[in-house]
This record gives C-alpha cells, sequence and structure tokens, in this order.
C-alpha cells in the first residue's frame, strides 16, 4: 500500500493486452484484488482512494466474480463503517441506459479514479485531521457525479440517480466527520 501511495496515478486507466479477451476470464472462478491498510500514516482517505482504483481495474466482460478485499490491519470500527459506504456507492449505481450497470459502474469508476489518483499521502493519509474541501468533494465522488452528469448525459436518468447521491452524499459526510480518529 505505501508503494502505491507513493506513486500515485498507478491506477491509471491502462489498455488491457493486445490479446485480452473476455474469454479469458470464463474459466476462473473469481479475480480477487486485495488492498491492505494498517494502523501508520493510512486512514479512511487512504483506503478509499486506493478502492476507487482497484475497483477501477475491473476488466471489460468479466466473466467470472471480480472481487475487492480491504484487508485493515487495525481492525478499526471506523475504517469498516467507511468501508460501508463505499459499497453502497457500489451497490447504488445505476442499471439504467445502454450500458446497464456494469458499463456505467466502469465508467464512473474511470472518471473517479482520474479525479483521485495523483492524491498524496500528505493530502489523504492518517495524519491528516481534516480534508480540504475540493479534495474532499474529489475523494467522496461529489466531483465525479457532477462532470458525469454533464459528460455523459447521466442528467437524463432521473431518480435513477438518487440512490446514488444519497450513498455519495453519506461518504462525504463519513469523510468529513472525525476523518482518521479512530477508537
Amino acid at each position: 500500500v505505501k508503494t502505491v501511495m507513493l506513486c500515485p496515478g498507478i491506477f491509471s486507466p491502462y489498455p488491457r493486452c493486445n490479446y485480452y479477451s473476455s474469454e479469458l476470464t470464463e474459466q476462473l472462478k473469481y479475480v480477487l484484488v486485495v488492498g491492505v491498510t494498517g494502523g501508520g500514516d493510512e486512514g479512511k482517505g487512504t483506503m478509499i482512494r486506493n478502492t476507487i482504483g482497484m475497483v477501477s481495474g475491473l476488466p471489460p466482460d468479466c466473466k467470472c466474480h471480480y472481487v475487492i478485499c480491504n484487508n485493515e490491519e487495525g481492525h478499526r470500527m471506523e475504517m469498516m463503517h467507511c468501508w460501508e459506504k463505499f459499497c453502497a456507492i457500489i451497490s447504488s449505481m445505476p442499471q439504467t441506459g445502454p450500458e446497464g450497470f456494469e458499463g456505467n459502474l466502469r465508467k464512473f469508476f474511470r472518471l473517479w479514479v482520474e479525479d483521485t489518483k495523483n492524491m498524496r499521502l500528505g493530502e489523504v493519509g492518517g495524519k491528516v485531521k481534516q480534508l480540504d474541501p475540493g479534495l474532499l468533494s474529489r475523494l467522496s465522488g461529489k466531483t465525479t457525479l457532477d462532470k458525469i452528469k454533464k459528460q455523459y448525459s447521466w442528467g437524463s436518468f432521473g431518480a435513477a440517480l438518487d440512490k446514488l447521491q444519497v450513498a455519495i452524499d453519506a461518504l462525504h459526510e463519513d469523510l468529513s466527520t472525525n476523518y482518521n480518529k479512530f477508537t
């Protein structure tokens, strides 16, 4: 995890190998991507930023389960609550439009990773007590939702976006309240 945080941009969307085909994932039961956060200088922002990158790696037309696992070695309850709020964003992804749930998820996370990939440990790490408001909007997904409404006409999804907006607001609230204060 430290390597990831010291090398921002490592989760940039990348072109798949020339020979990538969704059939390559047909024989797999799952693809597991693991992120580890410990104590030290890793807090909520570090976990969320890294998890955004892990989800954005979902291969197109993956034929097996794509599993994200956060190994939170500090066993901090506040991290689990933040993780649950993040998962609510995934669950709230609209299933409308021509690309359905998976396409919308991939598109949203492609933009979200662009908004967060250059965040440094000094900006989101465990020693930070309060996030900068602009950084908070990018990390919580608010900026991404605004962009995707404009760039991809998600504003036309109407009420289908309400649940996603509520989930993003909940993560925003969690990241802005008692940031990195653990019991």
